[in-house]
């Protein structure tokens, strides 16, 4: 109990740490989709955006599926960017703590429930960012992975709507610990996730924003 007690204390330091970085990247997560080519603020339709991933995304103190205003309270970075878009859009946020990209397991996010309230709600935008809970040490798989990471991007990119998807890299892991392969996260997730996305049809995007903005390869946070 205290080794699991110590890990979930290392992942809301690690979380707070990535958020602070969050606050003062120059360009807002929602800058980076409009230049790679996503729906403007301008039309009339508010934009409503869908954040899919794990405790990253839903953060410490935001409840899976609910929607975060301009002062939505959560160390996830969707109220990050709820915070700067304002009545722009409206950030929904879909995280599951200790979701995988991988499929086929308990703890997989396409079998969850979330994923399909995230399919149902036909967002305009959807932001994906998992792979870092597919590193824990002893539980990486790059087949199943890929195969997991297809059938999800293909499960949002197919949507009647056709939203735009964006599927970003998550944030570098500073120290390597018993819990985390620091060199799948840091290292094979970058060619993994581009190759998912690759495989998974035109139209979707791969971005190492959060993850440079964060650290990169010099994982620093300061």
């Amino acid at each position: 109990m205290r080794h699991l007690e110590g890990i979930e204390a290392a992942q809301r330091r690690w979380s707070v740490c990535h958020l602070r970085r969050l606050c003062h990247w120059p360009f807002c997560l929602f800058a980076v989709v409009l230049e790679l080519g996503g729906p403007t603020p301008a039309s009339a339709k508010q934009v409503e955006i869908a954040t899919i991933g794990d405790f990253l995304t839903l953060g410490e103190e935001s409840s899976s599926g609910s929607s975060l205003g301009s002062a939505g309270r959560s160390t996830g970075y969707p109220a990050v960017l709820a915070a700067r878009l304002g009545a722009e859009a409206k950030i929904f946020n879909y995280g599951i703590p200790k979701a995988t990209m991988r499929g086929g397991g308990i703890v997989s996010y396409s079998n969850s429930v979330q994923n399909l309230k995230a399919m149902h709600s036909f967002p305009d935008v959807v932001l994906i960012m998992l792979g870092t809970n597919d590193a824990r040490v002893g539980y990486w798989d790059r087949r199943e992975f890929l195969k997991g990471a297809e059938t999800l991007i293909r499960d949002f990119h197919d949507l009647a709507n056709r939203p735009f998807v964006a599927v970003l890299q998550p944030p570098p892991i500073y120290k390597d610990g018993a819990s985390m392969d620091q060199h799948v996260v840091n290292d094979l997730l970058g060619s993994a996730i581009p190759q998912a996305v690759a495989a998974s049809g035109g139209g979707v995007v791969f971005s190492k924003g959060v993850f440079n903005a964060l650290g990169g390869t010099s994982m620093s946070c300061k």
